[in-house]
């Protein structure tokens, strides 16, 4: 193959993965731009992310994490982002871009959230699993309903099933405030679905794998 088309080739994959690390915020005066994670051979990546306002670097953020997720709010003062820290759990952020470009950095009280489960379902670590959740946010369904007010979905996993809170991140003048908006009980739920009565259609009718958890889908 001619070797100047190999070049172009190569320097085309090179952007169209430059422009897809790249999350510019709505007014397009700033962008994240995530560098390639470095595998440093074990459970954890070294994730990056710079915070750019043209060629300028306003911050940077590095951790050793699974995954790092950003989600921007319409006016383009503040982005929240995940981390997914390991195969466990996950972390919440808030960065605020005051008017010099300068950011300030706040972490969310997911343990709120968590405790907020923990106390809608008292008997929760007594559940296959419960001692050990697995905790993660539903980040393709973030919404911003507001530029301060954004809505997420947090979840507590046990033996594939999901306990659910979704809550309301604030923007305030000092700290975040973390509203729990509703609590679903996942297991409770199915064993009610379980407990349907049959009907002549067969609506109901349980199958041989009725009562048994769903497939655990990967994050």
């Amino acid at each position: 193959m001619n070797t100047s088309i190999i070049y172009l080739f190569s320097v085309l994959v090179s952007v169209r993965t430059l422009v897809a690390d790249q999350i510019p915020s709505p007014d397009q005066q700033l962008t994240i731009v995530k560098s390639e994670a470095i595998d440093n051979g074990g459970q954890y990546h070294l994730q990056r992310a710079t915070l750019r306002r043209g060629k300028d670097i306003v911050w940077e953020y590095a951790s050793q994490s699974r995954a790092l997720k950003f989600s921007w709010s319409p006016d383009s003062r503040h982005y929240l982002f995940a981390q997914w820290n390991g195969a466990r759990d996950v972390s919440l952020f808030l960065v605020s871009i005051d008017d010099d470009y300068s950011p300030r950095l706040q972490e969310i009280d997911l343990v709120a959230v968590h405790e907020a489960i923990i106390a809608k379902i008292p008997k929760f670590y007594e559940r296959p699993g419960g001692y050990a959740p697995v905790t993660y946010i539903d980040w393709p369904n973030a919404r911003w309903i507001t530029p301060s007010k954004c809505e997420l979905h947090f979840f507590d996993k046990n033996m594939g099933l999901d306990s659910e809170a979704k809550f309301q991140v604030e923007i305030g003048a000092e700290r975040p405030k973390v509203t729990i908006l509703s609590i679903k009980d996942k297991i409770e739920e199915q064993k009610m679905e379980t407990k349907k009565p049959w009907d002549a259609t067969g609506d109901n009718v349980p199958s041989l794998n009725s009562g048994l958890p769903p497939p655990v889908h990967p994050l």
